[in-house]
């Protein structure tokens, strides 16, 4: 409901710490601490400051000082490759398919054979089942 003449507003008489933005004119400021003074520099004249505003542009993939190859680390301890732009998989299970030359089944898992998560030699890895890998590991 908009506020007609007459009506009285709702914190008349109320102490609150809401100031209407109509309390201060032009150029007045509601503390003379945060003021600047005329002729004073700024606090941070002349200063770079880190604005935190990302990559420059251009500096992306191979380009920028921190591309590792787009692989990490998984908190499995597996290594993560990145196929795509925003599209991420397991680097063992590319490896895998690669030899198969074809995609592998959602049911089929790739184990280690010597245990180490990281060693993604063909060698090394083999196609099983979810039985199978439970089999192995006694589960």
């Amino acid at each position: 409901m908009p506020f007609t003449k007459g009506m009285t507003p709702w914190n008349k008489g109320k102490k609150t710490r809401i100031v209407p933005k109509t309390a201060f004119k032009k150029g007045e400021h509601r503390s003379v601490a945060t003021e600047f003074k005329k002729g004073e520099p700024s606090w941070n004249k002349g200063k770079h400051i880190y604005t935190g505003g990302g990559m420059k542009k251009g500096m992306v993939r191979e380009k920028c000082i921190a591309w590792k190859g787009g692989v990490t680390h998984t908190s499995q301890g597996y290594l993560d490759e990145r196929t795509k732009p925003y599209k991420h998989r397991l680097q063992h299970r590319i490896v895998m398919e690669k030899y198969l030359s074809r995609k592998l089944n959602k049911f089929e898992l790739v184990h280690h054979k010597d245990g180490n998560k990281t060693n993604n030699n063909i060698e090394n890895l083999e196609v099983m089942s979810i039985t199978e890998h439970n089999l192995i590991h006694k589960i």
